[in-house]
């Protein structure tokens, strides 16, 4: 056991199912996953990706959530 001495990452995964029903049409439904990383102690986060702090993380995961369903309409 490192007790995260040498660095860990930690994947929270999220999953979203959408559906929207306009009247006289079929119902729209869709599902989405998303990711949020957290680094403990050293660990090196995923290549390509920013720190952000979690209140922006998560804002951003809801964002693209609802984008995506949106754009799939």
């Amino acid at each position: 056991m490192t007790f995260g001495l040498t660095g860990t990452m930690v994947t929270g995964d999220y999953i979203t199912n959408a559906s929207y029903v306009s009247p006289g049409k079929d119902e729209i439904k869709h599902s989405y996953k998303h990711a949020i990383h957290t680094m403990v102690s050293n660990a090196d986060g995923p290549k390509g990706l920013q720190p952000v702090p979690k209140v922006e993380a998560i804002r951003g995961v809801t964002e693209g959530l609802l984008l995506n369903f949106r754009n799939d309409m």
